[in-house]
């Protein structure tokens, strides 16, 4: 689903019962609807039915033809090194590996285009 940018919150609709089937169009429309401060990301969201979780209770999907690794974008935060994500990727993904660090001059996360400051 294509991710929809708001500047402010939209309402819920009022229905007189609980009616699951009325209520799958907005849970949907909820997913897919962020803050405008996000729209840069022009993102696009999928849904996916998880039924197993892992011995921690987590849910997770594996990379596929149907979901592609493409890309790796490494916190302003983290100490994770671009050979640590190659590793992790255990030569099976190629993807594009972006390290982020918070802006000098605003409260926006950038791009680190220093190398120095990552590897």
């Amino acid at each position: 689903m294509k991710v929809g940018y708001r500047k402010s919150r939209k309402r819920l609709p009022e229905f007189d019962d609980l009616a699951e089937d009325r209520w799958i169009p907005v849970k949907k429309d909820m997913l897919a609807t962020k803050f405008d401060h996000w729209k840069y990301e022009t993102e696009i969201s999928s849904f996916l039915a998880l039924p197993v979780p892992d011995d921690k209770g987590l849910y997770f999907a594996e990379f596929d033809k149907n979901i592609v690794l493409r890309e790796v974008v490494v916190g302003a935060h983290s100490e994770v090194t671009t050979k640590q994500v190659i590793e992790a990727c255990k030569n099976r993904y190629n993807p594009k590996i972006r390290h982020a660090r918070l802006a000098f001059n605003s409260f926006r996360v950038v791009e680190q285009r220093n190398p120095a400051m990552y590897n």
